[in-house]
């Protein structure tokens, strides 16, 4: 790795490197600042963050959600109790935050909004038994792209009943995790349908003490008298990592 580094940088003209870490001219700065100040006001002047962002037709949002497992913290058998650690990540369009990004007209691709001031789409652990006390994690700053595109990251810790009493070194658990808008039903919010990358484990630990076998996921569709609504369901399914010296 270390030699792959090392042959890229020799590879850099000295002009290449003067011209990355050339210094921001003054005006270039002023104007950056000015064309941000710009959008941002005319982006929020009318703009409520507690609407949901239909699209002009009135057609529901379509929204993608997705878990990163990071990490299985505790397994409390006698309890079948399990604790995880997750990011949350929200993917949609708010049609109410568009703009052109021409240099004629605004001349930026995205801008840093505070989160405060996009609409943010609650979403809850429905199987969450609320053991933990813990506030997500996330950033209060939001990039949007001129097209509406909003990305959002946050940090759960759930604690969930799961069948784990049978958890051995040959026997697996496999739990189930659902996550859904708290709030909105299939008129207004509709889930995309899962992916490859619906249910993550790329950013899984290394160091946990537990083996993530696989993780899935389904989309279920809820119906009630009045109304339906959507939820994800992760099946996550994880076996002990046995010590070395129970190998023996």
């Amino acid at each position: 790795m270390v030699k792959m580094y090392v042959t890229v940088a020799a590879v850099l003209s000295l002009g290449m490197l003067a011209q990355f870490f050339a210094p921001v001219s003054a005006e270039f700065t002023e104007n950056y600042v000015m064309k941000n100040r710009r959008l941002l006001r005319d982006l929020l002047i009318n703009h409520d963050p507690s609407i949901v962002p239909l699209a002009a037709a009135g057609e529901p949002l379509n929204m993608t959600l997705t878990l990163f497992l990071v990490d299985i913290l505790e397994v409390d058998i006698d309890r079948n109790q399990v604790e995880f650690l997750f990011y949350v990540y929200k993917e949609f369009i708010d049609h109410t935050l568009v703009w052109d990004p021409s240099p004629e007209r605004y001349g930026l691709d995205s801008v840093r909004m505070r989160r405060e001031d996009i609409w943010n789409p609650d979403v809850h652990f429905s199987d969450d038994i609320g053991s933990v006390s813990h506030q997500p994690e996330q950033s209060e700053i939001v990039d949007v792209k001129h097209d509406g595109t909003i990305k959002l990251l946050d940090k759960r810790r759930v604690r969930t009943l799961c069948q784990v009493y049978a958890l051995s070194d040959r026997h697996a658990a496999i739990c189930e995790v659902k996550l859904a808008p708290s709030s909105h039903d299939r008129s207004l919010l509709w889930l995309n349908e899962p992916t490859e990358t619906t249910a993550n484990a790329m950013l899984y630990s290394s160091a946990s003490k537990y083996q993530l076998i696989e993780i899935r996921a389904r989309k279920d569709t809820l119906h009630f008298a009045q109304s339906s609504y959507e939820e994800m369901v992760f099946t996550i399914t994880f076996g002990r990592i046995t010590p070395p010296e129970e190998n023996n």
